[in-house]
């Protein structure tokens, strides 16, 4: 049992070693993005980027969307959008308003309407 205990331990940590370290860095919140650049390079620098699914394209495509709404530091701007959406909300609703759905008279505009009878 000892034995199985220490080879589990070993794959993994071995696993571990080898994985996609620029992946665990996108969601680091103090991450630099030329610092995720350098490890997604480095990376991919001994493997073959034209295989499917192994997170190549995902990468670039993230890489694209942030190129150009990073801090000249490269810091990430995380909760952008996110406070921006909260402040835009706040800001078309009165102080005392509670969040509601839609009323009932918008929602039935969407009804259908057919041959049933």
């Amino acid at each position: 049992m000892k034995r199985f205990t220490l080879l589990l331990f070993f794959l993994f940590s071995v696993n571990y070693l080898y994985s996609q370290r620029y992946i665990d860095m996108m969601y680091d919140t103090t991450a630099n993005f030329y610092d995720i650049q350098k490890a997604f390079n480095d990376y991919w620098e001994t493997r073959n980027p034209n295989v499917k699914g192994k997170g190549y394209k995902q990468f670039k495509r993230w890489e694209s969307f942030w190129q150009s709404r990073i801090h000249p530091d490269g810091e990430i701007p995380r909760d952008a959008l996110y406070q921006g959406y909260l402040e835009s909300l706040l800001s078309t609703r009165s102080s005392n308003a509670p969040i509601a759905p839609p009323s009932a008279a918008a929602s039935s505009a969407a009804m259908a309407s057919g041959p049933w009878p």
